[in-house]
């Protein structure tokens, strides 16, 4: 029973976040499991409150969350997204803005990730087929220091 209210009074607030930032129904659903917490964490980081956060304070939030990492590389791209959500050339960023620049970062690193796996595979793919064989894939566990055994 207490979990059952404890859900409600959850979802109650998400509808409330979502009506006060005017966020959209698909970036409600797109970021509903992280709504209340990103919703918290930004007014932490809103030291005036001014409902904006000023790219010094939505870089302090990025790094909390583990979203602006540490390369020069990443921060200069993230520095990017930042401008390119600051319509208003303000130096500032509302919820809305934050959370379309997680949605960017996270975006931008999986494709990255994804050219990465993808140059790791072609390196097993010996045979070029677009699938690893078995030898292929004995040659990647060696390479991991995964070593197959048998049952």
């Amino acid at each position: 029973w207490a979990e059952e209210r404890t859900q409600r009074r959850r979802c109650k607030r998400e509808r409330e976040i979502q009506q006060e930032t005017g966020l959209s129904r698909s970036m409600f659903w797109k970021w509903r499991s992280e709504l209340v917490k990103l919703h918290d964490v930004f007014h932490v980081y809103d030291e005036d409150q001014s409902g904006s956060l000023s790219h010094e304070e939505a870089l302090m939030l990025l790094m909390r969350t583990g979203m602006q990492p540490y390369s020069q590389h990443m921060s200069s791209i993230v520095e990017k997204f930042l401008e390119d959500r600051d319509t208003k050339d303000s130096g500032e960023v509302d919820f809305i803005g934050l959370i379309t620049i997680m949605d960017d970062i996270r975006r931008y690193q999986t494709r990255l990730r994804a050219r990465v796996l993808m140059k790791e595979f072609r390196r097993f793919d010996v045979d070029c087929s677009g699938e690893l064989n078995h030898k292929e894939t004995i040659a990647l566990f060696h390479a991991a220091s995964i070593a197959p055994t048998r049952v």
